[in-house]
């Protein structure tokens, strides 16, 4: 997904995640906010996922899982 991108969003009180990462290459993740999100924030699922770029997010006040 070279040409795809997850920016500016912003996710509050949620009982999941901000945005995960799973199976996918060349995504670029940027400028979001999560706001008392459980568990993780930002979570890549398996490890084999390479060339994505996570930079100038913000987890505030997360949640225990």
């Amino acid at each position: 997904v070279p040409d795809s991108y997850a920016k500016g969003n912003a996710v509050h009180h949620s009982f999941a995640r901000v945005i995960t990462i799973h199976g996918v290459h060349y995504l670029r993740i940027t400028e979001n906010v999560g706001y008392r999100v459980r568990g993780h924030n930002f979570f890549v699922e398996d490890g084999i996922e390479t060339h994505n770029l996570i930079e100038k997010n913000l987890a505030i006040g997360s949640l225990a899982a």
